[in-house]
């Protein structure tokens, strides 16, 4: 994908000024109430005392009447969360690089893709996304599917507690992650499968006209 080159999380972490040995999560885009991020917050804060090392990466402009940060400092974890705002495409790049997981959830969905959610893919992260809409239509192998719903948080914490604990289980999603966005997402395979439906969807328009 443009703009994502390979690059070693220690070189993208020494770049970006963040611990080498470090656990990092790393949300990406947009930040709005249906991404869930005070959600996630609130599971991470339950796994700080676990996790003392772990630090939880916001990377992209909050909307009008958002303040993570307020959450985080109410939460009690406002030491060891990050929120970029806006960065340039190059920078977004190496924190892509520097996480160890990846959150992208979002509730409501209208079906729609996720460029932040392939990206992280692209880059091997495993990344946990909300079951539903275009998102459940993931193999199950190459993300982490939460529950929307009253359980959501508990359900986010027991994803993050398994992934922060361990680093072969990461790097097989991420393995996985990386073959899925490659098979099935480059710029050509995209534009052969638009205009597959297309001509599908044309041709069965004008059968039903004969």
């Amino acid at each position: 994908m443009s703009g994502l080159s390979p690059l070693p999380r220690r070189e993208a972490r020494r770049a970006l000024g963040l611990d080498p040995v470090g656990l990092y999560i790393g949300a990406f885009g947009i930040i709005a109430p249906q991404k869930r991020l005070a959600e996630a917050l609130r599971a991470f804060a339950h796994l700080r005392p676990s996790f003392p090392e772990a630090r939880f990466l916001c990377v992209g402009a909050e909307v009008a009447g958002s303040d993570l940060r307020a959450v985080a400092e109410e939460l009690g974890v406002g030491d060891v969360v990050e929120i970029t705002g806006h960065v340039p495409q190059p920078v977004m790049a190496r924190y892509l690089w520097a996480v160890d997981v990846g959150v992208n959830l979002r509730t409501p969905t209208w079906g729609e893709t996720s460029g932040a959610l392939l990206r992280l893919m692209s880059c091997g992260v495993p990344t946990l996304v909300t079951d539903a809409g275009a998102f459940a239509e993931l193999p199950d192998d190459v993300v982490v599917k939460v529950a929307a719903g009253p359980e959501e948080v508990e359900a986010v914490e027991a994803a993050l507690q398994t992934l922060l604990s361990d680093e072969g289980q990461r790097a097989a999603i991420g393995r996985a992650a990386q073959a899925f966005v490659s098979a099935h997402c480059s710029p050509p395979q995209v534009a052969r499968q638009i205009a597959e439906f297309i001509y599908g969807s044309v041709g069965e328009v004008c059968t039903s006209f004969t």
